[in-house]
Order: C-alpha cells, then sequence, then structure tokens
C-alpha cells in the first residue's frame, strides 16, 4: 500500500514539469531589464521583483522532480563504492539525520513568514510593492510537496 502511495506521489511530482514554462517569462522579463538597463540607462524595479518572485517558487518546486530523479549533490565517489545494502542504511540515516529535521524546520518557518505576509498584506517595499504572500504561499506549497516526495523516496528505500 505504501508503495503504491510512493508511485502515485512520483507521478504527480513526475508531472511538475508543467512548470517549465515559468522560466520564460522569466527570461523574457530579465531581458527587457537588462536592455532597459544598459541599453536606455532606464532601469526598473519591478522586473527584478518579479523575477525573484517566479524563480523563488520555481526553484523549490523543481526541487521534489530532482529529489524523484535523484540529481541533488551528493560525494558520489564515496556513495558508489558501497555496496548497495550500505547505500541503503546511508540514505535511510541521512533522511532521518538531515533531509527530513531541515525541510520541516525550513516548512515551518516559511508557513510562519507566508502567514505574516498574508495578515499584514506585506509588499516588497519599493515603489512598486509588489504582495509578498503569494509567493511565500507557494514557497509553502512548494516545500511541503519537497517533503512529501522525500517521504515517497524514503518509503521506496525500506
Amino acid at each position: 500500500m505504501l508503495l503504491r502511495l510512493a508511485k502515485k506521489i512520483d507521478n504527480a511530482s513526475e508531472r511538475s514539469v508543467i512548470f517549465a514554462p515559468l522560466m520564460l517569462p522569466m527570461i523574457v522579463v530579465t531581458m527587457f531589464e537588462v536592455v532597459a538597463r544598459y541599453v536606455f540607462n532606464a532601469p526598473t524595479i519591478w522586473a527584478n521583483e518579479l523575477t525573484q518572485h517566479i524563480f523563488g517558487v520555481y526553484f523549490v518546486i523543481g526541487g521534489a522532480y530532482t529529489l524523484l530523479h535523484d540529481s541533488h549533490a551528493k560525494i558520489d565517489v564515496l556513495y558508489l563504492r558501497l555496496a548497495p545494502w550500505n547505500r541503503a542504511i546511508l540514505d535511510c540515516v541521512t533522511y532521518l539525520v538531515f533531509f527530513f529535521p531541515f525541510i520541516v524546520l525550513l516548512l515551518w518557518q516559511i508557513t510562519g513568514q507566508a502567514w505574516l505576509s498574508t495578515v499584514r498584506l506585506q509588499g516588497t517595499g519599493t515603489f512598486w510593492n509588489s504582495p509578498v504572500w503569494p509567493t511565500r504561499w507557494g514557497l509553502v506549497l512548494a516545500t511541503l510537496w519537497l517533503l512529501v516526495q522525500g517521504l515517497a523516496n524514503y518509503i521506496r528505500i525500506q
């Protein structure tokens, strides 16, 4: 039953590539800012803020996909020399000692920040004053999904 649940989580993470097109507006906005700044000497505030909003959520959403495909950085020189059983033990320990505590702490902190941003209707404080709360809640959802994908990976290790 848990393996079926893990497979469903994997399928959902695999579908997270639907967010890949978010990179296109970010590239367009960044190019606009570069041209405005260096060609016309007229930098904008909104372009920088918009790219930060988009990339913040985009980066964390990509975390679950990357975790699914085992593409995060690790010391492969040592890891690959271990027997499969020892790799499984090392994976279990590192998930329990490092991954889960870090993600839970991150989720707790970013949820508190998202809540405060929502209650205060917090903006960036610049002339454009773009709202911060949608980005923070996007980070909460993306971090939660990273935790769920980590649980699926941990189930598979067992």
